[in-house]
């Protein structure tokens, strides 16, 4: 079974007051903690349930007024349940992936508080899978993401910020190998139903 796991990004940074700009040379830390959980049903009975768990550190510094670069490693681990149709038994199949990735974003503070921006970057993520029953065969693959999209910014007081973005278009391309498979892939399209992305920040400066 192959599956892309999507480490979504969130930060938590820290700032003081900026009026319509934030100054280069502000810095801020952060980290975000992801939770999915899927099952598919079929005719009501449960075929598979997957629980997916991330965390992503990051460190972000603003390189001129309004403008940041993003540094992020990540960690995600998926534990999935598969019915097998032969037996009718559940396996469990553990799907690790580890991500390093760097992006820009371009911000535009509409006020003292509200600012939109446009994000673009990408990210190297290598995925590999475990069987709890030992079986052999299952897939490893390393896919490099880039994205863009837009996003917005609120600042609640001097230290907290609530941030939003989103990923409109975006360019992947992979290698998928195992013991008998090897595979190349590239794709790229726009996402015509996005997802937005919401975390904290907590500036240091």
């Amino acid at each position: 079974m192959k599956k892309v796991c999507i480490i979504t990004l969130f930060s938590f940074l820290s700032i003081t007051a900026f009026g319509q700009v934030i100054p280069k040379g502000t810095r801020f830390i952060g980290g975000n903690f992801g939770f999915n959980l899927t099952q598919l049903k079929n005719n009501g009975t449960v075929e598979s349930n997957t629980v997916n768990l991330g965390l992503t550190p990051s460190l972000t510094k603003f390189i001129k007024d309004n403008f940041a670069v993003n540094y992020s490693l990540g960690y995600n681990i998926g534990i999935g349940r598969h019915r097998q149709y032969a037996t009718g038994e559940f396996h469990t199949l553990y799907s690790h992936a580890v991500a390093a990735g760097i992006s820009f974003t371009n911000y535009k503070m509409l006020s003292e508080k509200l600012g939109v921006s446009v994000n673009y970057g990408g990210s190297l993520v290598y995925q590999f899978h475990v069987h709890s029953e030992g079986l052999s065969g299952t897939p490893s693959n390393i896919n490099l993401i880039l994205s863009a999209g837009p996003g917005i910014i609120y600042l609640l007081n001097e230290k907290f910020a609530i941030e939003g973005s989103t990923s409109l278009v975006s360019l992947n391309a992979g290698y998928t190998w195992s013991e008998k498979t090897k595979l190349v892939n590239v794709g790229m399209g726009a996402n015509g139903s996005p997802g937005l992305g919401l975390g904290f920040r907590y500036f240091l400066r």
